[in-house]
């Protein structure tokens, strides 16, 4: 288990160092200096007195440039990547779990929006349900709400609403208010 601890570190800081944009941009021109080296003609390789040094290690001069320019290529297609796409920083992946989390809160039923409007319109974080309420074994199944105490009142338990739900449903309420409006039992409160 050490041995994939340090492959896992390796990679880690394998990955830094590739990210980090100098390294491209030296890997570029270390690459083009070994492809001018191997397609520059003789005569103006002689001016410089390299044309025997390119002679004698052409596999190495090229295997040097080839790797070098792989690695700017790398580089380059990364940074396109996150500029087109904002794929870096976890970017991206903000924005599907945000997706993700909308599209959890627009399914709700009209009787889950009435036990999540108690949070929102009375903007509180806790509200107190009997562990045997379906609707909030529901909700909690869902992700949307947790049991925030396993200790209670009598035949009620303290129940919190995610971070991310009660900054969603604050930001959107029409999120509650179309799903209760749908309902005739629920239009009481949303007059209140």
């Amino acid at each position: 288990m050490e041995i994939l601890g340090v492959i896992s570190t390796s990679i880690k800081e394998l990955k830094d160092i590739i990210i980090s944009y100098r390294i491209f941009i030296i890997a570029f021109f270390i690459g083009l200096g070994g492809t001018l080296l191997l397609a520059l003609p003789d005569s103006l390789l002689e001016t410089f007195y390299v044309k025997e040094l390119r002679d004698n290690q052409t596999e190495v001069i090229g295997s040097i440039a080839l790797v070098c320019l792989f690695i700017a290529f790398c580089g380059l297609a990364y940074y396109v990547g996150v500029w087109l796409f904002g794929l870096g920083k976890g970017k991206y992946r903000a924005r599907k779990r945000e997706e993700n989390e909308i599209e959890v809160l627009k399914q709700l039923t009209p009787v889950e929006c009435t036990y999540l409007a108690n949070y929102i319109f009375k903007e509180t974080q806790t509200a107190y349900f009997a562990p045997s309420d379906g609707v909030v074994g529901g909700l909690e199944s869902k992700g949307v709400l947790y049991r925030s105490s396993n200790l209670g009142r009598v035949h009620k338990f303290a129940y919190n609403i995610q971070p991310w739900a009660y900054e969603q449903l604050s930001k959107n309420p029409q999120l509650l208010r179309k799903k209760l409006a749908e309902s005739e039992d629920f239009k009481e409160l949303l007059d209140s």
